[in-house]
């Protein structure tokens, strides 16, 4: 992800630090305007909200070919056909758990969910 949260406010009187800072903390990361047309900056994170401050940042710096990937690791890890799968994801609904077997005579506990009343109190 590029964006270095904490570094782009001023916490202390809550306001945007200047654009110049933010430009050179990023080129410290090797972050920076785009040469030419050829050339472009995408901003990502995990689900690009935190990237489209970046890309609203590199506008303010009137940088061009900026963009934002908006969806983020999570869209394209749930889109993608290449992207990875952990080997416990599951598809598709699965049953609720039983109850461990010390619990399975337990009032109230069935199937691995509680049930409460209208009162609120668990049964």
């Amino acid at each position: 992800s590029t964006y270095i949260g904490g570094d782009f406010w001023n916490t202390e009187i809550g306001r945007l630090r200047p654009l110049g800072i933010i430009e050179r903390l990023w080129a410290k990361e090797g972050i920076r305007k785009p040469k030419n047309d050829r050339e472009a900056v995408i901003f990502y994170c995990g689900s690009g909200w935190r990237s489209a401050m970046a890309w609203v940042i590199s506008k303010l710096l009137g940088w061009k070919n900026t963009y934002n990937y908006d969806g983020g690791w999570l869209e394209w890890s749930m889109t993608h056909p290449n992207a990875p799968r952990h080997k416990l994801e599951i598809v598709g609904p699965t049953p609720p758990p039983s109850p461990p077997e010390y619990l399975a005579d337990t009032p109230g506990i069935s199937g691995g969910s509680v049930r409460s009343s209208d009162d609120g109190k668990m049964r």
